[in-house]
Protein backbone atom coordinates (compact mmCIF):
# COMPACT_ATOMS: atom_id res chain seq x y z
CA UNK A 1 0.00 0.00 0.00
CA UNK A 2 3.00 2.38 0.53
CA UNK A 3 4.00 2.13 -3.03
CA UNK A 4 0.48 3.74 -4.06
CA UNK A 5 0.47 6.13 -1.21
CA UNK A 6 3.98 7.61 -1.90
CA UNK A 7 3.14 8.44 -5.82
CA UNK A 8 -0.20 10.39 -4.70
CA UNK A 9 1.53 12.17 -1.65
CA UNK A 10 4.44 13.19 -4.54
CA UNK A 11 1.80 14.23 -7.00
CA UNK A 12 -0.71 15.95 -4.49
CA UNK A 13 2.15 18.20 -3.12
CA UNK A 14 3.26 19.22 -6.91
CA UNK A 15 -0.38 19.54 -8.20
CA UNK A 16 -0.96 22.14 -5.03
CA UNK A 17 2.47 23.88 -5.09
CA UNK A 18 2.66 24.00 -9.19
CA UNK A 19 -0.78 25.74 -8.93
CA UNK A 20 0.38 28.25 -6.45
CA UNK A 21 3.66 29.03 -8.12
CA UNK A 22 1.52 29.49 -11.79
CA UNK A 23 -0.08 32.37 -10.04
CA UNK A 24 2.65 33.93 -8.69
CA UNK A 25 4.71 33.92 -12.01
CA UNK A 26 1.26 35.15 -13.61
CA UNK A 27 0.85 37.98 -11.56
CA UNK A 28 4.66 38.91 -10.95
CA UNK A 29 4.75 40.70 -14.32
CA UNK A 30 1.78 42.57 -13.39
CA UNK A 31 3.40 44.36 -10.32
CA UNK A 32 5.83 47.14 -10.95
CA UNK A 33 9.43 47.87 -9.66
CA UNK A 34 9.77 44.35 -7.71
CA UNK A 35 12.68 43.39 -7.21
CA UNK A 36 14.73 40.50 -7.25
CA UNK A 37 14.80 40.14 -3.82
CA UNK A 38 11.37 40.79 -3.21
CA UNK A 39 10.46 37.76 -6.03
CA UNK A 40 12.51 35.74 -4.17
CA UNK A 41 10.50 36.41 -1.03
CA UNK A 42 7.06 36.25 -2.54
CA UNK A 43 8.43 32.77 -3.81
CA UNK A 44 9.49 31.40 -0.17
CA UNK A 45 6.10 32.70 0.86
CA UNK A 46 4.01 30.97 -2.33
CA UNK A 47 6.46 27.69 -1.26
CA UNK A 48 5.43 27.58 2.52
CA UNK A 49 1.15 28.82 1.87
CA UNK A 50 1.93 25.28 -0.13
CA UNK A 51 3.51 23.56 2.45
CA UNK A 52 0.95 24.91 5.48
CA UNK A 53 -2.28 24.12 3.16
CA UNK A 54 -1.09 20.11 2.42
CA UNK A 55 0.28 19.81 5.78
CA UNK A 56 -3.22 18.53 6.75
CA UNK A 57 -4.15 16.31 4.15
CA UNK A 58 -0.98 14.47 3.70
CA UNK A 59 -0.87 13.32 7.41
CA UNK A 60 -3.62 12.02 7.28
CA UNK A 61 -3.32 10.52 3.85
CA UNK A 62 0.11 8.63 5.87
CA UNK A 63 -2.20 7.97 8.67
CA UNK A 64 -4.65 6.23 6.77
CA UNK A 65 -1.94 4.09 5.29
CA UNK A 66 -3.21 0.85 7.74
CA UNK A 67 -7.38 1.48 7.74
CA UNK A 68 -9.27 -0.98 5.33
CA UNK A 69 -10.62 1.82 3.32
CA UNK A 70 -6.99 3.67 2.43
CA UNK A 71 -7.28 2.76 -1.03
CA UNK A 72 -10.69 4.21 -1.21
CA UNK A 73 -9.30 7.37 0.00
CA UNK A 74 -6.30 7.38 -2.11
CA UNK A 75 -8.30 6.58 -5.29
CA UNK A 76 -10.46 9.68 -4.31
CA UNK A 77 -7.90 11.78 -3.54
CA UNK A 78 -6.20 11.00 -7.17
CA UNK A 79 -10.10 11.59 -8.74
CA UNK A 80 -10.28 14.97 -6.48
CA UNK A 81 -7.18 16.62 -7.74
CA UNK A 82 -7.04 14.90 -11.33
CA UNK A 83 -3.55 13.22 -10.53
CA UNK A 84 -3.60 10.28 -12.94
CA UNK A 85 -2.98 11.45 -16.31
CA UNK A 86 -5.81 10.40 -18.71
CA UNK A 87 -4.93 9.54 -22.60
CA UNK A 88 -6.12 12.38 -25.04
CA UNK A 89 -9.13 11.02 -27.00
CA UNK A 90 -7.80 13.60 -29.72
CA UNK A 91 -4.68 15.90 -30.41
CA UNK A 92 -7.28 18.85 -29.62
CA UNK A 93 -8.18 17.83 -26.42
CA UNK A 94 -4.54 17.52 -24.77
CA UNK A 95 -3.97 21.24 -24.61
CA UNK A 96 -7.08 21.80 -22.97
CA UNK A 97 -6.23 18.79 -20.29
CA UNK A 98 -2.89 20.57 -19.40
CA UNK A 99 -4.50 24.31 -19.53
CA UNK A 100 -7.49 22.70 -16.65
CA UNK A 101 -4.53 20.92 -14.95
CA UNK A 102 -3.14 24.52 -14.34
CA UNK A 103 -6.15 26.21 -13.72
CA UNK A 104 -5.99 27.91 -16.65
CA UNK A 105 -9.96 26.34 -17.77
CA UNK A 106 -13.06 28.67 -18.28
CA UNK A 107 -13.63 28.74 -14.32
CA UNK A 108 -16.63 26.85 -15.21
CA UNK A 109 -17.22 23.57 -13.52
CA UNK A 110 -18.12 20.56 -16.10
Amino acid sequence: RSLDLTPTLIALRERVRGVILAELERTLPRLKNVTEAEQRTLTAMAEAMATKILHRPLTQLKKSREEPDSAVLLSSVRRLFELDPEPAENPEAEPRARAAAHGQGSGEIP
